[in-house]
């Protein structure tokens, strides 16, 4: 929802009448002393050709445009230099023609349901202020070029999407979030994430837990969601860690094993059920000697 100055903008821009929305802008400036940052949300069947006169508002920071039909977006970032936030949901899109490069305010940029977009070619180390890149329901196959400058990655919903980790080192990543996709292991070099603070692979095909798991972020500990994955055993590292971890083990191979062994006498339970009870207690019994507390805990449906 736009707030009534973005509102009368984008009015101005579809009708032409700029003026009218400059001396709004400029009676709430001299009233408030302050110039409002202006936001425009739209949903449109095609691409306005009329988004051009945008150029006539220096303070348009973020855009949020939705196209329903349109197969294309021209290079419209001429026109509004100064955008820190961008969301484009572009279902039938299958070309962009973006000059990333010129936006050296964007901040954040989200690109929603791509789904006949091949590729989204662009190297997203030309913005230069960038820190945040959201996208999701694509069918992608390799991820934008770029993204181990930024602080905050969150792709879901790209079920051909695979990683390629030796060519991403995430150096910067503190938030990562990579739901949903062709993911089937897990980089092993222990120094991968070094600030890494939250990771989160939830319905991945992903077996297996690195033992370097404990090596990943800051010491300060980090959190990890490997729900609706095929985990069914842990590393052992979890047993000797210093460091404060937490998994959501929620919906995999591991909390139903788990789940069974604690409602099965153990005479009676397979090895595996075994294996997942005994590294459950054995890690509560380390956080409980711990002068730190919790050092690893595991979120499961059914704690013992």
């Amino acid at each position: 929802m736009m707030n009534p100055i973005s509102e009368l903008v984008w009015q101005s821009v579809l009708s032409g009448n700029i003026q009218l929305a400059k001396d709004a802008i400029q009676a709430y400036t001299d009233e408030h002393r302050i110039t409002p940052a202006i936001f425009i949300n739209v949903k449109t069947d095609n691409f306005p050709k009329e988004i051009e006169r945008l150029q006539y508002f220096d303070r348009i920071l973020g855009l949020e445009l939705t196209l329903t039909q349109a197969d294309e977006i021209p290079d419209f970032v001429g026109a509004v230099p100064n955008l820190e936030y961008i969301t484009l949901t572009c279902p039938n899109v299958k070309q962009v023609h973006f000059s990333f490069h010129k936006l050296k305010h964007l901040q954040t940029l989200h690109i929603s349901q791509p789904q006949l977009l091949e590729d989204f070619d662009v190297d997203l180390s030309q913005c230069p202020a960038l820190v945040e890149f959201w996208c999701d329901g694509s069918n992608w196959q390799k991820m934008p070029q770029g993204l181990h400058l930024l602080r905050r990655i969150s792709c879901w919903n790209h079920p051909q999407m695979q990683m390629e980790w030796e060519q991403i080192p995430f150096t910067k990543a503190e938030d990562i979030r990579l739901d949903y996709m062709a993911l089937r292991s897990l980089p092993d070099n222990p120094g991968f994430f070094p600030k890494l603070k939250e990771l989160s692979i939830e319905g991945n095909p992903i077996a297996e837990l690195p033992e370097t798991i404990c090596n990943w972020g800051e010491l300060s500990g980090i959190e990890i969601d490997v729900s609706k994955t095929q985990i069914e055993s842990l590393p052992h590292s979890l047993l000797r860690t210093e460091r404060s971890l937490t998994i959501n083990l929620q919906d995999t191979p591991f909390e139903r094993l788990l789940s069974e062994a604690l409602a099965t006498d153990a005479t009676e339970c397979s090895q595996s059920q075994l294996k997942a009870k005994q590294m459950y207690h054995q890690l509560r019994d380390c956080a409980e000697r711990s002068a730190k507390g919790d050092r690893v805990k595991l979120i499961v449906s059914n704690n013992a």
